[in-house]
């Protein structure tokens, strides 16, 4: 552990025992930066709740058509039906089933939304109450899907 340069006046030696001192406290301030930079694998972060409606959707130049509902999730629970064309979520117009993803993203589990749909060609009101995507109760599961017939 020792620089040996061609001029006299630029040899370099250090003890052993200071080199393993800044050797150990250079590798735990590195190990203590990398566990502070991203979270343990023990500890599970909390999820940010994420609101769940319960349906997928075909976007249509009215809205956003129903093409599926999860059931007993919200959309299911509060009277939707296959062929509803979601037109507003809120107060906010709904031209897209990518627009009603970001609208019901932007909401908390437990919002109660208004919802305008078309069915049969006449406006309704339906109001659902939003779920918690990340509850452990509702795992997205292929056999609940109601599809169209």
């Amino acid at each position: 552990h020792s620089r040996i340069g061609s001029d006299v006046n630029r040899n370099f030696h250090i003890p052993i025992s200071v080199y393993r001192t800044a050797w150990n406290s250079l590798t735990q301030q590195a190990q203590e930066a990398k566990s502070k930079s991203r979270p343990s694998k023990k500890t599970s972060p909390q999820k940010k709740p994420t609101a769940l409606l319960g349906v997928y959707g075909e976007t249509t130049k009215q809205g956003c058509k129903i093409v599926a509902l999860i059931r007993n999730l919200p959309a299911d629970a509060a009277g939707f039906k296959l062929g509803d064309v979601i037109t507003q979520f809120g107060n906010e117009k709904t031209s897209s089933f990518r627009q009603l993803r970001e609208q019901v993203f932007n909401k908390r589990p437990g919002d109660k939304v208004k919802v305008t749909v078309l069915r049969q060609e006449k406006e309704i009101t339906i109001t659902v109450t939003l779920a918690d995507k990340n509850q452990d109760s509702i795992p997205p599961n292929p056999e609940k899907e109601i599809p169209i017939q």
